[in-house]
């Protein structure tokens, strides 16, 4: 008996050690209870999930556990901050996902393993979720409700404005600087001048670009051909890819001149077909081959996979049309 007992004290906490796929089993237990939900004009956030806040509560505490044991960036300890950062993300929480993965870099393309890919989608999908916070802040900025000092603190380096970084010598006095340049957009004022208008539109543009920037980003990231069975978070990761190129139809009037020359417009055109053609492949890790030629035959979807992928079908008609009405 006496011989036994030693193993006997160590089973308990051997059971206890938690593993990646610990995590990662959390992650795919509360995806499953997400409720999707599209990005609409009035909020374009592609990760937030419909029923979020109060989502993704045990992928999160799951992983905090996990790496509250562990220090470094390993591989196993990155991929669990980026499926913590996902669960963030889908909480409506891009700053605090944000922080978590600050100083955490891509893999190189040689090393894209299944975790790499997680992990490089993850800070693709913040960078996404973030720009579109300065989208919105730079309109409560243009409306008088947000200072432009404090616009600059936060989304300067969405913007293209040069701000050192916090705690830097030189950070203040960069931050009233680019503040004192925005001001060139008459922030609050009901009828702007034409130069007002030209900041601003420049402001918007640059923040749209951005925005589809990172989201073409994510979509290049994700392998073209989804593994078999999928992984419930490269899954969830194709969705939030998916649904931030539907908002290429709402940032396309900041984007473009108006009027395009014919040049413009086949430049235009040629860019906007790979990125959808693309994301229809990358919509295969969450529906089947059949099931999307089944919404393009007949436009109508009866899951939330069916309505997000129309919704994708939706907007790449619609940016063609405003490519080639410009």
């Amino acid at each position: 008996m006496t011989q036994g007992l030693p193993l006997l004290l160590v089973l308990p906490a051997a059971c206890a050690t938690l593993r990646t796929h610990d995590v990662a089993d959390a992650f795919a237990a509360d995806a499953a209870l997400l409720v999707e939900r599209v990005p609409a004009k009035a909020d374009l956030d592609p990760a937030r999930a419909a029923n979020a806040p109060a989502v993704m509560l045990g992928a999160e505490r799951t992983a905090r556990e996990f790496l509250g044991k562990r220090e470094g960036d390993s591989t196993k300890a990155a991929y669990a901050r980026a499926l913590l950062a996902c669960s963030l993300l889908a909480q409506g929480r891009a700053i605090d996902a944000r922080d978590l993965l600050r100083g955490l870099k891509p893999r190189l393309e040689t090393e894209l393993t299944r975790e790499n890919v997680v992990i490089a989608c993850a800070i693709h999908a913040t960078s996404l979720c973030r720009s579109i916070e300065a989208r919105a802040a730079a309109e409560s900025f243009l409306a008088g409700k947000l200072e432009a000092d404090a616009f600059v603190r936060d989304y300067g380096s969405f913007a293209g404005l040069a701000v050192a970084e916090p705690g830097s010598p030189e950070h203040g006095k960069m931050v009233q600087l680019a503040a004192s340049g925005l001001l060139s957009c008459e922030p609050g004022v009901a009828e702007p001048t034409a130069g007002g208008r030209k900041a601003r539109a420049n402001l918007r543009r640059t923040l749209a670009e951005q925005v589809y920037n990172d989201a073409a980003s994510l979509l290049a990231r994700l392998p073209a051909t989804p593994p078999r069975p999928v992984p419930p978070e490269e899954a969830w990761l194709a969705k939030v890819a998916v649904k931030g190129v539907t908002t290429y139809r709402y940032l396309i009037p900041d984007m473009l001149p108006d009027p395009l020359s014919a040049d413009q417009r086949a430049w235009q055109r040629e860019q906007a077909f790979p990125l959808f053609a693309r994301a229809r492949g990358i919509a295969g890790y969450f529906l089947s081959k059949e099931a999307r030629a089944e919404v393009e035959a007949t436009r109508i979807g009866n899951t939330p996979e069916e309505v997000l992928y129309d919704r994708l079908l939706s907007a790449q008609l619609e940016v063609l049309a405003w490519i080639d009405t410009r």
